[in-house]
């Protein structure tokens, strides 16, 4: 076979490498989403680390799911991206006190996105000092500096290598 055959043969080789990244994405993110419903089952975060109780000592979350706080979803060819929904994003972080002003504010923005629930004061009740009740970090997605959880880790690289045999590879030390 002549140079221009062997480049023809890379060049398939390429563009079936491109289509396993593809396809091993839109088998890992449904995976991702399972893992955080389980975390939300488990009362953890994504690195296992479990979530501070409520004040009343319950668990929190409890009797709810993933689905509706966080959104896993595939963005172009490549790329998952997993999204908090309002009020998880207040759970992922934490909450800082507030000001009168910006309970005020935050409470207006919360009634707008529609959670203007029963619990919702325990959020943003007022103190007397005019503060507002710290809402404890119970972290749903990973931190962009920490890194993948191992759990997403696995989860990902057995999408890669399920495609990667399907396409032909041969397995490691086989």
């Amino acid at each position: 076979m002549g140079v221009v055959g062997n480049l023809d043969k890379l060049a398939a080789r390429v563009l079936k490498l491109k289509a396993v990244a593809e396809k091993s994405i839109r088998d890992a993110a449904p995976k991702i989403q399972g893992l955080i419903e389980a975390e939300f089952s488990a009362g953890s975060g994504p690195y296992g680390a479990p979530w501070q109780a409520k004040k009343d000592g319950g668990a929190p979350f409890s009797g709810t799911s993933a689905d509706g706080w966080v959104k896993v979803k595939v963005i172009g060819k490549t790329t998952i991206k997993a999204t908090i929904v309002k009020p998880g994003v207040f759970h992922n972080a934490g909450t800082k006190s507030f000001g009168r002003k910006s309970a005020k504010a935050l409470r207006a923005a919360l009634k707008l996105e529609g959670y203007a629930r029963k619990g919702i004061k325990g959020i943003v009740a007022e103190r007397k000092s005019g503060a507002v009740v710290r809402l404890p970090q119970r972290q749903i997605l990973p931190d962009e500096g920490t890194g993948i959880p191992p759990t997403w880790q696995k989860a990902m690289r057995a999408a890669v290598t399920k495609n990667m045999l399907e396409a032909g590879a041969r397995k490691a030390g086989g």
